[in-house]
C-alpha cells in the first residue's frame, strides 16, 4: 500500500489540531461544570472561545494542503508549525489561570506574542499556497496589530476592547467566508 506525502502531512496537521481543539474543549467543560468557581476570568475565556474558532478555521483548511502533491521535510515542519502554535497559544492561556497569575484578570502578554506568530504563519502560509494576499490576509494582519497592542498593554479595559476587535474580525470572516466573499 503506497500512502501519501500529502496524506501524511494531513493527517500529522489533523492530529495536532484535534488534541488542541481536546484541550480547548476540556477547559471549557470544566468552566461550564465549576461556573464562576473555576477561576478564569472572562477575558480567558472570551480568547479560548477565539481560540476554538481559529482551530475549526485551520481544520477547514486542510483541503489547502490536500491540494499540494509533493511535500519536502522543511515544507513539513513549517506546515506543522501553525497547529503546535495554535496549541501553544492554547496552553498558555489556559495555564493563566494559575495561583500565582490569578491576582489580575488580564492575560499575559506571552499569549498574544504566540498568537501574534500565528498569525504571522498564516499569512506566510497562504503567500505559499499562492492566494490572494489581500482577500485572505487582512483579516490576519488585523489580528497582528491587535494582538501587538495588547501585548504591551496589560490593562483589562484595553484588553477587552481588543478582545471584542479580535471576536469582531473573526466573526466578520466568518460571514464573509460563509458568503463565499472569502475562499
Amino acid at each position: 500500500m503506497e500512502v501519501s506525502t500529502t496524506l501524511l502531512v494531513a493527517l500529522m496537521f489533523v492530529t495536532l489540531l484535534s488534541m488542541g481543539i481536546g484541550n480547548a474543549v476540556n477547559t471549557l467543560s470544566v468552566i461550564v461544570e465549576k461556573g464562576n468557581k473555576s477561576g478564569y476570568s472572562r477575558l480567558v475565556i472570551g480568547w479560548l472561545i477565539l481560540l476554538l474558532i481559529s482551530y475549526f478555521n485551520m481544520f477547514w483548511h486542510i483541503l489547502d494542503l490536500l491540494s499540494i502533491d509533493k511535500w519536502g521535510f522543511i515544507g513539513f515542519l513549517y506546515m506543522m508549525t501553525g497547529p503546535i502554535l495554535i496549541y501553544f497559544a492554547t496552553s498558555i492561556l489556559i495555564a493563566s489561570h494559575s495561583d500565582e497569575e490569578k491576582k489580575t484578570s488580564s492575560v499575559k502578554p506571552r499569549f498574544f506574542i504566540v498568537f501574534l506568530l500565528l498569525q504571522g504563519w498564516i499569512i506566510t502560509v497562504d503567500i505559499m499556497l499562492e492566494k490572494n494576499m489581500i482577500e485572505h490576509s487582512l483579516i490576519n494582519v488585523i489580528l497582528i496589530l491587535i494582538s501587538f497592542i495588547l501585548m504591551l498593554k496589560e490593562d483589562e479595559t484595553i484588553q477587552r476592547y481588543g478582545l471584542i476587535a479580535g471576536l469582531g474580525v473573526v466573526m466578520l470572516a466568518m460571514v464573509l467566508r460563509s458568503l463565499g466573499t472569502l475562499g
